[in-house]
């Protein structure tokens, strides 16, 4: 068998084991976070409400896209949505929470609910298999993006937080991942335009566009022009809402508890004087890649790497967050394989993290096999306070998170400027 065949055979087998992984987990499971965007989108799609309030309005929109092409297969999902599914914002209180779940338990006890799981989350399926081959094509060589590919479709994390809770941050992760690819074939406007589609559906990526700037050019004007056609698509995004007076996912943005947790490691001074641990991170990353810029992928990858081993070392972050590290992982751990053990450390630490929210995040997951059995289960937290405090327990993790992140951020450092160095 040539090396091509044999190349060939590796990628076949790993897609499908990772496919049927996937498509095993995909009608059994289902989070509140599953069905709340489907339901903006479901108001969108079929109630006509286009200025709603809520944040994230494009990935709402192409929620509504995903639900008009699946409706011939789900042509009984007006029972399903015509419910208060609270389409703009989070439940704030005990009662909003009870009504939240009484509507995700009505939801999943529907007749149809396996199969209406399993085609809300083809969408995500779809994305996530173009993120494993974009893996792939931004590689180097076949070789380490084998790897990469096999890192993706085996990952526990991916697995978990796209087909079994339901989250949509494969959709953000594969128009980075496709700007990281133009970056390669240096298609620089391309590039640009889907970073700033990414930054439209989720605002995270706002964080990520120095690195990218200073990657794609090193005059000043360039980096000009470069951000403002980044930052251009959530302006678009946004200007009807703006027009109409519902200035909505800006005002969210500014004032949303997302900033908070950016903030929430912090050094106060004394007399309203405070320093922020991240922030100084960040700016001393972005000084770093100005003193060892380079144009190579890899070094803005590197980069990038470094960013969310710092934003996870020093910020509280929801579990759908933490899948936004694996593309780098993917893509750094050919150039030192002690990643993969450190990632695996991390990832036990991801999961014991998972557990401090009891059911909501664990047992109620699989509540769409059996409703009434699910609501019995006792959760890992409460399991874990027989014995020693939940709390500390799973801060002890947290802190091995932190001392892991912080050390591959020192091997990926060190790799860069060794790189450099030759």
């Amino acid at each position: 068998m040539s090396d091509k065949a044999k190349t060939g055979s590796e990628i076949k087998k790993y897609f499908l084991i990772g496919l049927f992984i996937r498509l095993f987990l995909m009608p059994f499971t289902a989070s509140c976070d599953l069905l709340w965007p489907y339901h903006r989108a479901y108001l969108i799609a079929f109630k006509h409400d286009f200025l709603m309030p809520a944040s994230q309005i494009l990935m709402n929109y192409l929620h509504a896209l995903f639900l008009i092409i699946l409706y011939p297969f789900m042509p009984y999902m007006s029972r399903l949505w015509d419910v208060p599914w609270c389409p703009s914002t989070h439940p704030i209180n005990g009662e909003q929470i009870r009504a939240m779940f009484n509507t995700y338990f009505k939801f999943i006890s529907d007749p149809m609910a396996f199969w209406t799981l399993f085609w809300m989350k083809i969408p995500y399926l779809l994305f996530g298999i173009g993120c494993a081959f974009l893996l792939l094509k931004i590689s180097k060589n076949k070789n380490w993006g084998i790897t990469a590919f096999k890192f993706w479709m085996l990952n526990p994390v991916i697995i978990f937080i796209t087909y079994i809770f339901g989250r949509h941050e494969v959709i953000v992760i594969f128009f980075i991942l496709l700007s990281l690819y133009f970056i390669k074939r240096e298609k620089k406007i391309f590039a640009a335009i889907l970073l700033g589609i990414a930054i439209a559906l989720r605002a995270y990526p706002i964080l990520l566009v120095p690195f990218f700037i200073i990657s794609l050019s090193d005059k000043s004007t360039d980096r000009i022009k470069y951000a403002s056609i980044t930052l251009l698509p959530f302006i678009l995004a946004n200007l009807p809402r703006i027009f109409t007076g519902k200035i909505g996912a800006v005002t969210q943005l500014a004032n949303a508890g997302y900033i908070d947790y950016l903030l929430s490691m912090n050094f106060p001074l004394g007399i309203h004087n405070t320093v922020y641990v991240f922030i100084v991170g960040y700016v001393l990353l972005i000084l770093h890649q100005l003193q060892h810029r380079d144009e190579k992928v890899d070094s803005l990858i590197k980069y990038l790497l470094c960013f969310h081993l710092w934003l996870f070392a020093t910020c509280y972050f929801h579990l759908q967050f933490f899948a936004w590290l694996v593309p780098y992982i993917a893509l750094c751990i050919k150039d030192d394989k002690r990643l993969v053990k450190l990632f695996a450390v991390q990832t036990i630490c991801f999961f014991v993290y998972v557990c401090q929210l009891g059911k909501v995040n664990t047992t109620f997951l699989f509540a769409p096999i059996n409703p009434k059995f699910a609501i019995t289960l006792t959760p890992p937290i409460a399991i874990m306070n027989k014995f020693f405090s939940a709390h500390k327990f799973i801060g002890i993790f947290r802190s091995i998170l932190t001392a892991v992140s912080l050390w591959m951020m020192w091997i990926v450092l060190k790799s860069k400027e060794a790189t450099s160095d030759e």
